[in-house]
């Protein structure tokens, strides 16, 4: 298979893993609207029984994802099965199938199928070659998969409840209704819908609020009243919601067993057009960009679950191709990292091989300032500096020119290349630093007088960007 097939049966895997996992086990203690108390106790008492769950068994599931654009449509359509695992609520493993996948365009058609694995010891996918036997390709070296804390668990839990069962943040946005019981190979369960206003979501609190802080960490080196950033992204969020087009459609339908509290069945429709009118006229080139017909995106993607709490083995490829060098950042950013999923990887932008004081490039002093260039051909650049114990430094990388796209990262080793700390995107830098969002501050108390190293990268390859090192001492 092609590449960005690969991509998108990565990504769509990983879809049809965590929405039966996540969307649904985050409503303990809230009432989602338009549900009564006693639907309320079967819902939340679901919910509990599904975040405790060892494993279930996605025995099957179907996908038809669609882009459209001024007459062109970009589908994938996929099918598949397999068992997730899990611990202390968090995915920890699972295999999914893929069999058959196939990516349409207007000029192209791309067809594979195959599975994915991901367990204690890495990321694999296997591809179905001519013969119809598994070529397995992984990332397993220096792979550990864990909970991500505070990162990935906490951003799903606080999206969800924010998104789904808070009525006062949510206005009139989510409604939730219990339709008629259903009886499916005897077993008779209760059937909940949800459907999502998308032009009463975008003006909802909630998501005034977040594009706000959002507006505000992207203009950190500007001192915005937060009262004038939410007039601000109100007004253009209105014209956002006028936009939508009629008959926008979102809408979660889940099936529970009122004896079990199983989930049994999981169906996810969407179906948006948005003209994007509200975002012409600020640049010819934005509006030639803009398409003319606005965009359409679709979803419909129904999931069958079994099996709970049953022991699933997930083995390792006796043999694969292992692809640890060539595409561990790719893998990282599909699948964990900062903000990803609830699991993490273990990837950082550098590993810790080949960082020490000898193969330090360049050298910086505490109260200077450096400027550097990463490319294709210079991935990242190292610093060595001289550090006093028990002194606070401060460490910032802003990009120089924005229309570079540099997202960087810095990382503060010791001198026999042990990592101390790191950063990816500045959390309330000090303002004269002018750091934008994208930009890299960190601060770190040093333990002992020594070589300290640094290294700067970029989150995504750049063709060439510059970027500006800040060294300062508190």
């Amino acid at each position: 298979m092609k590449s960005r097939l690969w991509s998108f049966i990565l990504t769509i895997i990983l879809l049809v893993a965590l929405l039966p996992a996540n969307t649904f086990t985050q409503a303990q203690n809230n009432c989602p609207p338009g549900l009564s108390g006693e639907d309320c106790d079967l819902f939340n008492n679901a919910s509990d029984f599904l975040e405790e769950a060892s494993s279930f068994n996605i025995t099957s599931y179907t996908l038809n994802f669609q882009i459209r654009s001024d007459g062109d449509t970009t589908m994938l359509q996929t099918e598949g099965a397999g068992p997730i695992l899990f611990e202390d609520g968090q995915i920890v493993g699972l295999e999914l199938s893929f069999d058959p996948a196939t990516l349409t365009t207007n000029e192209d058609e791309l067809s594979g199928g195959g599975v994915l694995r991901i367990n204690d010891e890495g990321v694999f996918l296997g591809v179905h070659e001519g013969d119809g036997e598994l070529s397995w390709s992984g990332l397993a070296s220096d792979l550990d998969i864990e909970s991500s804390g505070a990162s990935a668990e906490e951003m799903f839990n606080d999206f969800f409840e924010s998104f789904g069962f808070d009525g006062e943040n949510m206005g009139n946005a989510l409604t939730v209704s219990r339709l008629e019981d259903e009886t499916i190979d005897d077993r008779t369960v209760a059937v909940f819908v949800a459907e999502v206003d998308t032009a009463a979501f975008v003006r909802s609190p909630f998501f005034t609020e977040l594009a706000s802080q959002l507006l505000i960490g992207a203009l950190g080196d500007q001192d915005i009243d937060p009262t004038l950033a939410a007039i601000l992204v109100q007004t253009v969020l209105d014209r956002i919601a006028s936009d939508f087009q009629e008959n926008n459609i979102v809408q979660a339908t889940f099936y529970i067993d009122p004896e079990t509290l199983e989930f049994t069945y999981f169906a996810l429709f969407i179906d948006l057009n948005i003209d994007l009118s509200f975002a012409r006229g600020f640049s010819p080139d934005l509006d030639e960009a803009i398409p003319a017909g606005g965009l359409g995106i679709g979803v419909d993607l129904q999931v069958n679950i079994s099996d709970y709490n049953e022991d699933f083995e997930i083995p390792t490829p006796e043999e694969y191709n292992d692809l640890s060098e060539d595409l561990g950042g790719l893998f990282s950013e599909l699948l964990g990292g900062e903000g990803g999923l609830p699991f993490d990887l273990g990837f950082s932008p550098t590993d810790g091989t080949g960082v020490s004081a000898e193969a330090a490039e360049f050298s910086i002093s505490l109260g200077d300032t450096s400027t550097g260039t990463l490319s294709t051909e210079n991935e990242q650049d190292v610093y060595i500096f001289e550090g006093k114990a028990d002194s606070t430094i401060q460490i910032a990388v802003r990009a120089t020119d924005p229309d570079d796209f540099l997202d960087p990262i810095v990382e503060l080793y010791n001198k026999e290349g042990t990592l101390l700390d790191q950063n990816d995107d500045a959390d309330s830098p000090p303002a004269e630093l002018e750091l934008g969002y994208f930009d890299s501050y960190l601060t770190y108390t040093l333990e002992a007088d020594g070589q300290y190293i640094i290294v700067v990268s970029s989150v995504f390859p750049v063709e060439e960007a510059e970027y500006e090192l800040f060294l300062l001492v508190e």
